[in-house]
């Protein structure tokens, strides 16, 4: 007899978020953020796992409010949320730094 079972393969540490960002050009909470990605819920959008989609992402760990807008990737989508990953991250130092040391706090 087989079971299937899916692994939860996220290697970073995700704290819980709650702002508002904005989704292609809806306004979505975000539930939490690591720096390989966020979730965010699905009540007002409709996309399928596997679409590119840009999100404008407010930092308020930083001083002051920085929107950045970044290319995500939806990988899930169910229980009242969406899973995305971030697909530009890398290339940008100051956010990868304020996220990583929000996360730490």
């Amino acid at each position: 007899r087989i079971t299937p079972f899916k692994i939860n393969w996220r290697k970073g540490r995700r704290k819980k978020y709650g702002e508002r960002a904005v989704v292609g050009k809806t306004q979505v909470v975000v539930f939490d953020l690591s720096l390989g990605g966020l979730s965010f819920d699905d009540k007002k959008i409709n996309v399928l796992p596997g679409t590119k989609i840009k999100i404008k992402l407010p930092l308020v760990m930083t001083k002051g409010v920085h929107i950045e807008e970044l290319l995500i990737e939806i990988v899930s989508r169910g229980s009242g949320r969406y899973g995305a990953k971030f697909m530009d991250l890398y290339g940008k130092a100051k956010i990868i730094k304020a996220i990583g040391f929000w996360l730490r706090e």
